[in-house]
């Protein structure tokens, strides 16, 4: 049988279809000048998930009849390509409600091509199948054939790749957060919606670039800056996809020179705790920042961020909003705050204020005081689900945890619930095996059948639920929807439980940020089967992993 010289070069995935149409594909290949299907792209792997550009190519201008209608051009998945073919195989065709993607089948060079439009992007790394009936006719009449020259319904597969960014980063003001701003200003700091590369400039001004941060870019001014609309040149600035981003609003430069330091009231000064943060909040007499330093009490009480004496954490806040600030005018009252992270819980420590104004002048530190974080609170979560084990799967079930706290978590007495498609809620009660769930720590929940088939990291605490399988056995057919409850009832942690999480076979589904909400957009099946047991799951970004908050 001969095949189109135009044709490319690609396996079509001929699919089951009826006996008919078993019995057309054995017969003689049609004459050479019937029309036909000459190519069908996409083809092969990396196809742009949002621009796939999918089309079919005929020889003859072809009869919209049965083509724009869907009826025998359409997209399925791989999953339901075989299904989908056979309808296109048929004399009717594909039904309305057929396992097909959503797309817009239209017509274009002069009849000589179809082209097929999702009506949403594809999903990226997933294969599709482009299916061709046997249905369509040419414009003069005659039956369309496959490449091959056979009458048949075909299907040619592909897969995504990568959804591409497509999305500029937002930029926003960080330093100042608005103006007006002295003429000496001492620097700018433009914050970005997403990581970015490059550099800051203000035309007419020198300065030295560097990122603070991934998201955020800053610029040291060395000279005055002219009176007027001030707007930093981002042109030099994209995000990983080549982005750039929109330019940003400008702010207004005063006439003056800022030459005095900012002053805080002291009454206004306050210390806010919790286990391992302290917050401090102030008044100043005008636009600024401040810094939390902290210091331990004495030699050998050093411990998480707090370093040994004489050494001090200091941590900066921002520059805060505070409207009707110029200075060139009148002192106003204007709020500070500054946070420093990591402390460990219940210790004192002793905290003071720093302070500086756009222009740079700094205030002469602020007395000593004495501050206590808060006792220790353990918050644990469930980050990762395997129901679809490996037989005997009571033995590789699992449900693992993460405690996101500063304290051990003890749960004895918690219960492990699952919600079944019909609503019916069962749960079993948690037994430890190894002591408690450290701060930072993973846990693996299984049932009393479990053969420890998975290589565990050290540390990783167990507990069983179910006195073989891990609560009475989790259901394959469905996605899974848990909850850990406390002794009283009360649910701590819920994984598919407010909404739908996923289906994942013969892998986990994993949350991908460990504190994520419970909502269908937190989880993704695991990257490697069966999943990530007792570690980091692979879907989660390094910086977010469970660990010791100090």
């Amino acid at each position: 049988m001969r095949r189109d010289a135009s044709f490319p070069r690609v396996v079509l995935a001929v699919l089951a279809v009826p006996a008919a149409l078993s019995i057309l594909a054995c017969t003689p290949s049609e004459p050479d000048d019937a029309p036909r299907v000459l190519t069908v792209v996409p083809e092969g792997d990396g196809v742009v998930p949002d621009l796939p550009g999918i089309q079919v190519r005929f020889s003859e201008p072809i009869d919209p009849s049965g083509v724009e209608d869907g009826r025998f051009v359409a997209l399925a998945t791989d999953a339901d390509a075989k299904s989908v073919a056979t309808a296109a195989g048929s004399d009717t065709g594909i039904p309305p409600g057929a396992a097909i993607v959503p797309a817009r089948v239209v017509l274009d060079v002069g009849g000589l091509a179809a082209a097929v439009t999702p009506e949403t992007p594809l999903l990226p790394l997933a294969g599709y199948a482009i299916v061709v009936g046997t249905g369509i006719r040419s414009v003069s009449g005659k039956a369309v054939l496959d490449p091959t020259g056979r009458k048949r319904a075909f299907a040619t597969t592909f897969r995504t790749g990568p959804m591409p960014d497509r999305v500029p980063p937002a930029a926003r003001w960080i330093a100042p957060p608005h103006g007006p701003v002295p003429q000496n200003l001492k620097e700018i700091r433009v914050g970005f919606s997403e990581p970015v590369t490059g550099t800051l400039k203000v035309n007419s001004v020198a300065g030295t670039p560097r990122a603070v941060a991934a998201d955020i870019l800053a610029l040291a001014l060395e000279g005055t800056l002219p009176i007027g609309p001030l707007a930093p040149a981002l042109d030099a600035v994209h995000d990983a996809g080549g982005n750039r981003p929109p330019e940003l609003p400008a702010i207004a430069v005063s006439a003056c020179r800022d030459v005095s330091a900012p002053v805080i009231d002291p009454a206004s000064f306050r210390v806010a705790t919790t286990d391992t943060t302290l917050t401090v909040t102030a008044e100043s007499s005008e636009l600024s920042r401040v810094a939390i330093e902290v210091a331990a009490e004495q030699s050998g009480e050093a411990c998480g961020t707090v370093p040994e004496p004489p050494a001090t954490l200091v941590g900066w806040g921002d520059f805060v909003p505070c409207p009707g600030s110029d200075p060139c005018g009148a002192v106003t009252r204007c709020p500070v705050t500054a946070t420093a992270t990591g402390l460990c819980p219940g210790r004192r420590v002793r905290v003071r204020l720093l302070a500086e104004d756009l222009a740079g002048n700094a205030s002469t530190p602020a007395t000593w005081v004495t501050a206590t974080t808060g006792t220790p609170v353990a918050r644990v979560v469930l980050t990762e689900v395997l129901a679809a084990a490996v037989s005997p799967q009571a033995g590789g079930e699992y449900a693992e945890l993460a405690n996101l706290g500063s304290g051990d978590a003890d749960l004895t007495g918690f219960r492990l619930a699952k919600r079944t498609t019909s609503g019916t809620v069962t749960r079993c009660t948690i037994e430890p095996r190894n002591g408690l769930l450290p701060a930072g720590g993973h846990g693996l929940l299984v049932g009393g059948s479990w053969d420890g088939r998975y290589t565990l990291p050290a540390g990783v605490t167990l507990f069983t639920c179910g006195s073989t399988s891990l609560l009475g056995g989790l259901a394959d057919d469905q996605a899974p929807a848990l909850a850990l409850e406390s002794a009283t009832g009360a649910v701590v942690a819920g994984f598919g439980w407010a909404a739908p999480s996923l289906r994942c076979t013969g892998r986990s589904v994993e949350r991908i940020q460990p504190g994520g909400e419970d909502v269908t957009a937190s989880f993704a099946c695991a990257l490697v089967a069966p999943g990530t047991p007792g570690t980091c799951n692979g879907n989660t970004p390094a910086a977010a992993c469970p660990r010791r908050p100090y």
